[in-house]
């Protein structure tokens, strides 16, 4: 596991971001979180596939929130499908989402000319550093 971390440590040294994918499926550990220097927690979906009926899954949820930000990372919610997915992965503090709800998969050529065309979104295109962020009218931001 050190040769693990030394090598991500060099990644991010190179000015790469590390995210755990699928976090809360069997998988993933907790050890991971302290050990590992990961800047983002990807939910794994079974977390949000039903969080607007079960409360067990809200609950875990908001601590996954709360832990994240205690550990200066950012959470993503997974296949948000749904206005009201969207809306109790928002209530419970998760900011950043991606599913379906926002649009189906594309190459990058179609993503910019999606944003450029989308009119509910709020873009901010910076040409000199070619980065683009965007923000959905509702508070929903992309990553």
């Amino acid at each position: 596991m050190d040769q693990a971390v030394r090598t991500m440590n060099s990644v991010k040294e190179l000015g790469i971001n590390l995210a755990i994918d699928d976090f809360g499926s069997g998988t993933s550990s907790f050890v991971a979180l302290h050990r590992f220097p990961v800047d983002v927690l990807k939910v794994d979906r079974s977390l949000v596939q039903n969080i607007e009926h079960s409360s067990g899954e809200a609950a875990l949820l908001h601590a996954l929130v709360g832990m994240a930000r205690n550990l200066n990372m950012s959470l993503v919610a997974e296949e948000i499908e749904s206005a009201n997915q969207m809306l109790a992965v928002q209530q419970l503090g998760c900011e950043f989402m991606q599913g379906f709800y926002f649009t189906k998969p594309m190459s990058a050529e179609k993503l910019v000319d999606f944003l450029r065309k989308d009119s509910k979104l709020d873009m901010e295109f910076q040409s000199d550093s070619q980065q683009l962020t965007s923000r959905r009218s509702s508070g929903f931001q992309n990553s």
